[in-house]
């Protein structure tokens, strides 16, 4: 990589203070960053590796030497992230060990994307079919026993657990999909229903672009009409002689 080309950085942003610093000095195309569950450190992707940072300082430690674009997600001490199927790793390193295989007679080619449930029990992840090109969204209990289980019927993409651990949202072309579901020893879960239809930003290569705060409000990203101009006023001077005309 030259020095001309593009990279990226990570940044943290006080929302107190309104500044930001940067995380990430030496790694080059850093980014698809994941908190740890006490929010005292991250995991992040840069140079073919998979690496943890404490915020309060200090140099990046590598977790495990990852293959391709990764995203992942953090549980007590144990990280799943994919790249091409998921694998799990010890937070503080260690040699992957796979959670999901590629099945053949689905043509699929690849697993994504994994989002742990807030208490851990299972997650949520993406597959993606070279038949179609459709992406399912899955559900797979932690660390098992069980099968995985398909909530999107029709496809779907980006998903998204509630904060309140009942519901799950997804995208299904343009439709914001919701799930309701009971996590014990089985994962019972209602079919999904439409709650709107988005009009926000889709950046392709990004692995999410919205999120979905405690009180069930929605975060996207909105286009900005940067040729929208001031509203013009019109003022007319002498009107009354105009009358009288």
């Amino acid at each position: 990589m030259s020095d001309s080309e593009p990279q990226s950085r990570l940044l943290l942003y006080s929302l107190e203070s309104g500044e930001s610093r940067q995380l990430s000095q030496a790694e080059r195309n850093s980014g698809l960053p994941f908190w740890s569950p006490d929010s005292r450190s991250i995991a992040f992707f840069a140079d073919g590796k998979l690496l943890r940072l404490d915020i309060a300082g200090g140099a990046p430690h590598t977790i495990t030497e990852t293959r391709g674009a990764a995203t992942g997600t953090w549980n007590g001490e144990t990280i799943v992230f994919s790249s091409n199927v998921l694998s799990r790793v010890a937070a503080s390193g260690g040699t992957p060990v796979p959670l999901t295989a590629i099945d053949p007679s689905r043509r699929e080619i690849g697993h994504y994307l994994p989002v742990f449930l807030p208490d851990g029990s299972r997650f949520l992840y993406l597959r993606v079919s070279s038949v179609t090109g459709n992406l399912e969204v899955w559900v797979q209990p932690y660390p098992g026993p069980g099968a995985a289980v398909r909530v999107s019927p029709n496809g779907g993409n980006d998903p998204v657990w509630a904060k309140n651990g009942r519901e799950l949202f997804y995208l299904e072309g343009r439709k914001m999909m919701a799930v309701s579901f009971r996590a014990g020893s089985t994962f019972e879960f209602t079919r999904p229903v439409m709650l709107f239809t988005r009009q926000y930003l889709h950046p392709t290569g990004s692995p999410l672009t919205y999120d979905v705060a405690a009180d069930g409000r929605f975060l996207m990203l909105k286009r900005v009409d940067t040729n929208t101009g001031p509203t013009p006023i019109n003022v007319v001077l002498n009107w009354v002689a105009g009358l009288r005309r």
